[in-house]
């Protein structure tokens, strides 16, 4: 064998062999990828089948978080609320704040949904988000209420309440 054909034969195979490689291993991986991504859509596919269910849910925790705001219950509702509401904010400050919305607006007449959603992340679980265009005895206002679903059940986790009411008293 002369030098030269050593030498093309050496040529023609070298610049594939790497990149037959490079293109298997990169075929395996997205394999794998699927087959790992498969069951967590399926599972996220199912977790979103079950709105109706959670509307008709959101819909008693608003009408037990109305009656409790209605009876002055505040310490029960707080105590009862999820921890990271314990952290954002503390049971006195909490009490302050739902009697000036008392004060404000009066007790809660009517609600009417406006829009909601959910949320699913793996620390926290699922998190429901509602907004009530709420009809109150002196005036309306827009709730802003915030859940977290532990042991399938809505546990408050948020609150907040946004009226004309209260942007004319920060002006003054």
């Amino acid at each position: 064998m002369y030098l030269d054909e050593w030498t093309s034969s050496r040529c023609r195979r070298w610049p594939t062999r790497p990149f037959v490689h490079l293109r298997d291993a990169f075929a395996t991986r997205l394999r794998l990828l699927w087959l790992r991504a498969i069951p967590a859509l399926s599972l996220l596919l199912l977790l979103g089948c079950d709105s109706e269910f959670d509307k008709a849910e959101i819909d008693r925790a608003r009408t037990s978080l109305h009656q409790e705001l209605s009876s002055g219950r505040y310490k029960q509702i707080y105590d009862s609320a999820d921890a990271s509401m314990h952290n954002a904010i503390d049971a006195a400050a909490f009490e302050r704040t739902m009697r000036t919305v008392a004060t404000k607006l009066g007790h809660p007449l009517s609600s009417t949904l406006q829009k909601w959603g959910q949320t699913l992340s793996f620390p926290l679980g699922r998190t429901i988000t509602a907004e009530y265009l709420t009809r109150f005895e002196k005036g309306e206002g827009t709730e802003h209420i915030t859940w977290r679903l532990r042991d399938n059940k809505l546990v408050l986790v948020g609150y907040y309440v946004n009226s004309p009411i209260f942007e004319g008293a920060q002006s003054r």
